[in-house]
């Protein structure tokens, strides 16, 4: 019987505001007397039947995320950089410059860049596990692990690929994905999300969705997560070719009910709106998450609390529908 691991994401930097230096989820700001990070781990620690979390972030963030979690928690490089990519991203700029020059090459040279180009794209492939290892074994050292680099085609954004291959290293039967920068992710609604999926004989995916059928993993709620099959996981990481389906770590499973066995909770009805906005994507936002946990204290933070909280406070509402509007939520 395989175990059932939380995975909390820190998207990579260059997809966060681009005035933050790093991504503002390894802020060291706190929340309870621990950073932003630590706090979301041990949130999610809180789940009754999970068996593990681990935290999975640009490589680049690696040690400033070591800073902020407990020793134990083991990180894991979001996509290492391999001798294998360097030689496929040459590789590409070779071509590039062979195509601009065309009218002055000679047909062999021609032949022989091709022939030079697919025999690169071959050996990718057969290369990724070898290198994957011995970066495992460099990360050793610092308690920090890449976990191997996945099957991504464009393994800088291969997110599907890098959490099939972190349920296979982790002997995962399932994921529960939680996107950090949540700090109000609600154990109850984890625990909710897995008795759904262990009640269903054959489930590949659970989440929360809205009245109107939106997936509430998409919205900036910022208390919900998602729970994902390994096998499933594996399936997709085969699959899926279009790079969209590749930067997100579950959107090809979700999108295909002809492949994969779906099954759908509502969420609860207090956060089916669009003037709550629990995530921490902008400074205003902390602003927001420290009004409520002052309010409500560290241990008083249940998702019924908090939509009590908001929903009688017409003025911070109106501050984060502003806020939804300016993302286009």
């Amino acid at each position: 019987m395989g175990r059932l691991i939380g995975v909390v994401e820190i998207p990579p930097v260059r997809s966060r505001v681009a005035s933050w230096s790093h991504s503002p989820l390894l802020s060291p700001r706190r929340l309870g007397g621990q950073t932003l990070l630590g706090w979301i781990v041990d949130r999610v620690r809180q789940t009754a039947g999970l068996d593990d979390v681990v935290v999975v972030t640009d490589g680049g963030q690696l040690e400033i995320a070591r800073a902020r979690v407990p020793s134990s928690v083991r990180l894991y490089d979001y996509f290492a950089p391999t001798d294998d990519s360097e030689r496929r991203d040459d590789s590409r700029h070779a071509t590039g410059r062979d195509m601009d020059n065309r009218a002055a090459a000679d047909s062999s040279a021609a032949d022989s860049s091709a022939a030079d180009s697919n025999a690169a794209d071959s050996n990718a492939a057969d290369s990724n596990a070898a290198d994957s290892n011995a970066a495992d074994s460099g990360a050793a050292d610092s308690g920090v692990s890449d976990g191997g680099a996945g099957r991504g085609r464009n393994r800088d954004v291969d997110a599907l690929g890098r959490f099939a291959a972190l349920a296979s290293e982790l002997s995962a039967s399932a994921l529960v994905r939680v996107v950090a920068g949540h700090p109000f992710v609600d154990p109850q609604l984890i625990e909710r999300l897995v008795a759904a999926a262990d009640r269903r004989s054959a489930c590949d995916y659970t989440g929360f969705l809205t009245a109107t059928g939106r997936r509430s993993m998409y919205m900036r709620l910022g208390m919900v997560v998602e729970w994902v099959g390994a096998t499933a996981l594996e399936q997709a990481a085969r699959q899926a070719l279009d790079d969209d389906d590749r930067r997100d770590a579950t959107r090809y499973i979700h999108s295909h009910p002809d492949l994969f066995q779906l099954r759908w909770l509502p969420l609860p009805p207090p956060f089916d709106r669009r003037d709550i906005r629990l995530s921490l994507e902008q400074h205003e936002d902390w602003e927001h998450a420290q009004v409520i946990f002052e309010a409500l204290g560290a241990e008083g933070l249940s998702w019924p609390r908090i939509a009590t909280l908001v929903g009688n406070n017409p003025t911070l509402r109106a501050r984060m529908e502003r806020l939804n509007r300016v993302d286009r939520v």
